[in-house]
């Protein structure tokens, strides 16, 4: 069977992701995804091998990786945008706008973060790059960005500094930052995490985010900021940002995953509702995504939708990804 060339281009993509996502039977995946031989799959191999795509190592094939470290002397002044323009931006150069446009946003954010607040002696930057996707980290030797906010706002607990920093809007220096960028950032990008004191601060699921690091030798202080992106990514990053700002661009909506804020137990107390709703008053609209949570107690649902709402009329609470059990509790204690 002969394909065309944007199936047989699709084919090869396909191919990739399956070597990429470690999947041992890649080729007759491939062959079962678009009805094609298995010799055809070997062509493609060959070909991608020898234009330096893929590589043979230990009798299987890899995409082959660019990769580079950067090291930085924080007492030394530094500037996130000169940083990204002379070691950075080549990485990015030949791919579409839009990509550029994010990784330059969210590697200044995130390097400003650890230039300014970060306290830190040492800041090193990785990049690793392949043709489906490229990664960047940035590691600071400073006092952790989780314990940065907790002691700043005199929060009782790291778990409470990362709960907060879901809502975005959070920021030590208010006179000189929004706190938005690591809340935009995380959305930005495919794969995002923040590391520090044992913990994690991620959009994603959790078990993506430690697969996509799991050869990292995380250091236990400071703090490890892990960013990943498809090169084909079709996101725009003024869509990003427009799901989250009403039409004077200003940052009124925000999104919380419960089941990263309650990962071991459904939410079931008052007091759990109460501190959740710190800071909502920031927002006009709060979307409250109860996807993988199983139940919710009558108390927890009552304090928000029904307390809350009555103290806050101006704000809005949308509760989304919500299965039978949760949507019978909220609509119980709504009527």
């Amino acid at each position: 069977m002969s394909l065309n060339k944007e199936t047989r281009e699709a084919a090869k993509y396909y191919l990739l992701e399956q070597i990429e996502s470690q999947n041992s039977s890649y080729v007759q995946k491939t062959v079962d995804a678009f009805g094609i031989t298995r010799g055809a799959v070997y062509s493609y191999l060959r070909n991608m091998e020898e234009e330096g795509i893929l590589k043979h190592e230990n009798r299987k094939y890899i995409l082959s990786e660019q990769s580079a470290q950067f090291k930085y002397d924080r007492s030394k002044s530094l500037e996130e945008t000169e940083i990204y323009e002379k070691d950075l931006m080549s990485f990015f150069e030949d791919m579409d706008d839009n990509i550029q446009s994010m990784w330059e946003y969210s590697i200044s954010e995130m390097l400003n973060n650890a230039i300014d607040h970060s306290e830190a002696h040492e800041i090193i930057i990785t990049v690793v790059k392949n043709y489906l996707y490229t990664s960047v980290s940035i590691y600071d030797d400073g006092v952790g960005i989780f314990r940065k906010i907790k002691d700043y706002y005199e929060y009782d607990s790291l778990d409470t500094a990362i709960v907060e920093l879901f809502k975005g809007k959070l920021t030590t220096d208010q006179d000189n930052h929004s706190g938005e960028g690591i809340f935009f950032t995380s959305r930005i990008m495919d794969i995002f995490g923040a590391f520090s004191d044992g913990k994690v601060f991620s959009h994603n699921n959790y078990r993506d985010v430690f697969a996509s690091v799991e050869d990292k030798d995380f250091p236990s202080n400071g703090t490890y900021i892990y960013m990943k992106l498809s090169n084909f990514s079709k996101k725009e990053i003024k869509e990003v940002f427009d799901a989250y700002a009403d039409v004077d661009g200003g940052f009124t909506r925000t999104s919380i995953p419960l089941a990263h804020i309650y990962p071991n137990a459904f939410p079931i107390s008052r007091s759990q509702a109460k501190r959740l709703t710190n800071r909502f008053d920031s927002f006009e609209e709060i979307e409250l995504d109860f996807n993988d949570i199983k139940n919710i107690g009558q108390g927890f649902a009552h304090e928000l939708f029904v307390v809350f709402n009555r103290r806050n009329p101006r704000i809005r609470l949308t509760p989304i990804n919500a299965n039978e059990t949760v949507q019978r509790m909220i609509h119980h204690v709504i009527s």
